[in-house]
């Protein structure tokens, strides 16, 4: 096995165990999105180091989605699966701790 083949092979194995666990898909999905900032425009008007600063994060994550797409491409919609979970129970979670604030202010008068 050539050096290469041993760098890829260990990759794709790195990128197997990170995605295998919710803790490691949560963890990539924390960097895409708030490191990275995948989904936002990069362009700041006006303000070109800025802009290329965006550019360069953004950059980073193509390449750690395009690890994900070469070694494990099913990866990326556990990850989408896991976090819209994630934000349903914070979301119930939320409106619970509303509910009883709102609970707790009307016992108060």
């Amino acid at each position: 096995m050539t050096s290469a083949e041993l760098i890829r092979q260990r990759d794709e194995e790195a990128i197997k165990a990170t995605f295998d666990s919710v803790a490691g898909r949560r963890f990539i999905w924390k960097i895409l999105h708030d490191q990275c900032q995948m989904h936002i425009q990069p362009m700041v008007f006006g303000f070109q180091d800025h802009t290329s600063f965006n550019i360069g994060k953004q950059d980073i994550g193509r390449y750690i989605m395009n690890l994900i797409e070469k070694y494990n491409p099913e990866t990326y919609n556990k990850m989408v699966k896991t976090h819209k979970k994630e934000e349903e129970m914070m979301q119930k979670e939320n409106e619970k701790l509303q509910k009883e604030n709102t609970d707790e202010s009307y016992e108060d008068e």
